[in-house]
C-alpha cells in the first residue's frame, strides 16, 4: 500500500464492505476519504454498490460524465457503480453491502437476534441494522441520519423498511417505544401493526400488540392512528391512548401514569456511557429502563422538572436539581471505575429523623449512611472498595429524603 494510505485505511475498507463497521470507524473512514483523492480511487475500486442505489449515478456513468476506475485483479468485487459509495460515504451515510441500506445502529442490547437474508446474525452494541432486517427480541436502536431512537421490549419482533426516503416499521408482535425527530414533510415515520397504523410527526409514543388489538399512548406531541378494519382515523395528542379494538375510536384519557412502567426494557445509563469514578454523579441522572428496573417509585405521579419518569425532581437556586426520595424508593446508576478505594460525598438532607441511605453495588451493600433531618448537607464515608470495570450502583432510602448528588474520589 501506498505511503500516502494511513494504515488502517485498509483494515476500515474491509469492515465497510464486510458490513461490520461500526459508526465510529465509519466516520474515521470518511475523514480519510475526505483529506487523500488516493484513498478515494483504492476505496473505489474494491466496493461495489447495489445497481439501483442511485440512477442520477447511472446516467452520469453511462454518458462518461464520471470516470469509473478499473476493477482491481487483486479484489473480486463489481466496481463499475463504486463510486456512488464514497459519495454516500461523504454525506455520511454508511451504508452499502449486499445493495441493503444501513439505516440504524443498535445502542444497546440485552437479548436479540437480527434475521437478515434468512440467516440470523449476532447482535451487539454498535450492529449495523440494514433495510429488511427483522429484529426479534429486547434492544434500543438509533436511526443514522435523524435523532429517531426506538426501544424494544422483550419478545418483540419488528421489521425496518424504507419506502420512497421514508422510515417505516412493522411491529408484528411485542411492545415499543418510540422517540421520534420531527420528521420532514410527506417523509413521515410509519408503525404498521397487525390491525393498525400509526403516522408520526415528531413524537414520544408506545405501542403495543395485545392479544386481539394494537394499544397506541402519546406522551409527547401528535400521532395519526388509522384502523384496518374499517379504514377509521383518528388523530391522538399527548396524555391519551386509543385502541384499535374499541367499539368508537375515540381519543381516550387511559394514559399510562408511568409511561415505561410496562415496558421491561434494558438499563442504560442516562448519557449513553457509564459515569465514571472517580467523578461527580447528579443524582437525577439516574439511568434510563424504567420503573422496577432504573428506579422504584410510588404509584401517584410526581412532579418532575427534569425528566419524563414518575421520580419527583425540583430546582433550588444554588442547589441545582433535587430528587426527592420516599420510603422504600431507589434509584440505580451505571458506573465505571477504575478500580480501588474510594472516599464517598454525599450532598443530601433528610425529611424525617435516623433515616438510614443504603448503597448497593451489583447487589451487595456498599455501605450505609445515616441522613439527619434538616438542610441540605455534606455526608462522608471512606475508604470503599470498588473493583476495576462497570457496575450498578443502588441508593435505596429507609424514609423522605432529598438527594443532590454523590461524589467519589480515590483514598489516599
Amino acid at each position: 500500500m501506498s505511503d500516502n494510505i494511513p494504515a488502517e485505511f485498509e483494515q476500515l475498507c474491509s469492515k465497510y464492505i464486510e458490513g461490520t463497521i461500526s459508526l465510529e470507524e465509519g466516520k474515521q473512514l470518511e475523514q480519510i476519504l475526505e483529506s487523500s483523492e488516493e484513498c478515494v480511487k483504492v476505496f473505489v475500486q474494491n466496493t461495489r454498490v447495489h445497481m439501483n442505489t442511485n440512477e442520477a449515478l447511472k446516467e452520469l456513468i453511462q454518458t462518461g460524465e464520471i470516470e469509473v476506475p478499473k476493477p482491481s485483479k487483486k479484489k473480486y468485487f463489481n466496481t463499475w457503480l463504486a463510486v456512488a459509495a464514497s459519495l454516500a460515504i461523504a454525506a455520511g451515510l454508511y451504508f452499502v453491502t449486499s445493495g441493503k441500506a444501513k439505516i440504524a445502529q443498535v445502542t444497546s442490547v440485552v437479548e436479540a437476534t437480527i434475521m437478515r437474508n434468512g440467516k440470523s446474525i449476532p447482535v451487539t452494541t454498535d450492529t449495523m441494522i440494514q433495510a429488511d432486517d427483522e429484529i426479534n427480541g429486547a434492544l434500543t436502536f438509533k436511526y443514522l441520519t435523524e435523532e429517531t431512537t426506538v426501544e424494544l421490549a422483550k419478545d418483540s419482533k419488528l421489521i425496518l423498511k424504507v419506502q420512497e426516503e421514508a422510515q417505516r416499521l412493522y411491529l408484528d408482535q411485542g411492545t415499543l417505544l418510540a422517540n421520534v425527530a420531527k420528521q420532514k414533510t410527506g417523509k413521515n415515520l410509519i408503525i404498521y401493526t397487525p390491525h393498525a397504523e400509526s403516522t408520526v410527526l415528531g413524537t414520544i409514543l408506545k405501542i403495543s400488540i395485545e392479544e386481539n388489538h394494537t394499544r397506541l399512548d402519546v406522551e409527547e406531541g401528535l400521532v395519526s392512528f388509522t384502523r384496518k378494519s374499517d379504514g377509521k382515523e383518528i388523530k391522538i395528542k399527548e396524555g391519551y391512548s386509543t385502541f384499535s379494538n374499541a367499539k368508537v375510536l375515540v381519543p381516550e384519557s387511559t394514559f399510562t401514569a408511568d409511561f415505561h412502567s410496562d415496558l421491561p426494557l434494558m438499563q442504560t445509563p442516562y448519557f449513553s456511557d457509564p459515569a465514571n469514578i472517580p467523578g461527580r454523579i447528579e443524582a437525577e441522572n439516574f439511568d434510563l429502563g424504567g420503573l422496577g428496573v432504573a428506579y422504584q417509585a410510588s404509584s401517584a405521579k410526581s412532579k418532575n422538572i427534569y425528566r419524563k419518569e414518575n421520580i419527583k425532581i425540583t430546582s433550588i437556586n444554588g442547589e441545582g436539581n433535587l430528587v426527592h426520595l420516599n420510603k422504600d424508593e431507589w434509584l440505580e446508576y451505571t458506573l465505571k471505575s477504575s478500580g480501588g478505594d474510594f472516599n464517598l460525598n454525599l450532598r443530601t438532607s433528610g425529611l424525617q429523623n435516623d433515616i438510614q441511605l443504603t448503597l448497593i453495588l451489583d447487589g451487595k451493600v456498599l455501605t450505609t449512611l445515616s441522613v439527619p433531618q434538616g438542610k441540605l448537607q455534606s455526608l462522608n464515608t471512606k475508604d470503599l472498595s470498588i473493583p476495576e470495570g462497570v457496575h450498578i450502583l443502588q441508593v435505596k432510602t429507609s424514609d423522605s429524603i432529598i438527594l443532590n448528588w454523590l461524589e467519589f474520589t480515590k483514598s489516599k
